[in-house]
């Protein structure tokens, strides 16, 4: 399970796992992409995603073929297929059971998949309900993503910009400043980020730097103020 606030990189995480796991060429690994869906629609995706021929009035047989074909799988490949869901916070709670009763065997002596749960701090919450305790019971591994450091922010803004081919797109200082005022969250300064970029495009700008980042959110730029000048005359006392 995999849970974190807002803008923490919780979605990231999972899609670096799918990544991964989708490298493995005996590893069958699918997304379940409509997580607010009900139990006949959760039916007819599983089903249509690992080719089981489903009727909803014969839900039982939908069951039966998708356990079987897991089975199957597991035992060809050695390895048991995994489903991943993200925003599980939204998945309804019956749909949580059915993965649940889906997933294992032999009176749960035996899984026959593995679901990885991704979502906001609302799901380990709703683990604690009388109905879903059995389930969060039966959760291995959780990990939870947390706000990043400046330094690790300033690392991330920089490889994105390398990797997009242009190094030299910001400014250090700007760099700095994006990092700084994100507070820890990598969507916020990303958010930003694009919307300079947006800005440096409108105004022909090669480069995004101090000038053109606080003339985006109109804030005069700091300067040193110049000494007051003495008066000619001496005042009349």
């Amino acid at each position: 399970m995999i849970t974190g606030d807002p803008g923490t990189g919780k979605s990231v995480t999972l899609r670096a796992l799918a990544e991964r796991l989708k490298k493995l060429p005996e590893l069958t690994v699918i997304d379940y992409c409509r997580p607010q869906s009900g139990v006949s629609d959760f039916y007819r995706q599983i089903c249509q995603r690992f080719g089981v021929e489903l009727r909803m009035n014969n839900r039982w047989g939908g069951y039966r073929q998708l356990r079987e074909r897991w089975i199957a799988i597991a035992e060809s490949s050695l390895f048991r297929p995994i489903i991943l869901v993200d925003e599980a916070q939204s998945v309804p709670e019956d749909v949580l059971t059915e993965l649940r009763i889906l997933s294992s065997m032999q009176f749960d002596s035996k899984t026959i998949i593995a679901v990885v749960l991704c979502g906001d701090e609302r799901l380990p919450e709703r683990f604690s309900q009388p109905e879903l305790l059995p389930l969060g019971s039966r959760i291995k591994t959780k990990l939870r993503t947390e706000t990043l450091k400046r330094d690790d922010l300033k690392v991330i803004l920089e490889y994105a910009i390398t990797a997009a081919g242009a190094p030299h797109l910001l400014t250090p200082r700007v760099i700095e400043v994006l990092a700084e005022h994100a507070c820890g969250n990598l969507r916020a300064m990303m958010q930003t980020a694009n919307e300079l970029l947006v800005e440096a495009a409108a105004q022909g700008a090669d480069k995004i730097d101090e000038a053109l980042f606080f003339s985006y959110l109109n804030i005069p730029n700091s300067k040193p103020r110049d000494k007051p000048t003495q008066p000619k005359h001496k005042p009349f006392l």
